[in-house]
């Protein structure tokens, strides 16, 4: 016997099917994000690398 669910279950399922994908779809947004935010860092890093090494080379000159 194959019983149908009530229909207050299907509901709540489909609810939580909903929630689930939505929090699916933030958490790929945050991925995103924190990857872009990673890139941004990484530049930064890079950039300070080079004044820093600007500075050094600068501060022997006078020396």
């Amino acid at each position: 016997m194959n019983q149908t669910p009530p229909l207050s279950c299907v509901c709540r399922l489909k609810d939580a099917e909903a929630m689930l994908q939505k929090a699916q779809k933030g958490e790929s947004t945050a991925i995103n994000q924190l990857h872009s935010r990673d890139m941004q860092l990484t530049e930064l890093e890079a950039r300070n690398k080079a004044i820093t090494r600007k500075l050094d080379r600068a501060t022997k000159q006078r020396a």
